[in-house]
């Protein structure tokens, strides 16, 4: 568990620089992954609902790696 608590200090880092939707993606991803991966308890349906916050996450974590990428290229 404790990479769970590493990964939700990183999440509030993030969130102070980027905004608190950061901080509730993370919140989302870890509750979908707590109920529908070890206890089956979302559906589909469910899981689509709040599928576009993890999306949102995702790009910028995509964005970060690319600049960090091409800085370390230069």
């Amino acid at each position: 568990m404790w990479w769970s608590k590493l990964l939700d200090k990183a999440a509030r880092k993030l969130g102070k620089i980027y905004g608190e939707e950061i901080l509730d993606a993370w919140k989302t991803a870890f509750e979908y992954h707590q109920k529908r991966f070890h206890k089956e308890q979302l559906t589909a349906e469910e899981i689509l609902e709040g599928a576009y916050k993890i999306e949102e996450l995702i790009r910028i974590v995509e964005s970060e790696t690319e600049k960090r990428s091409k800085s370390r290229h230069i």
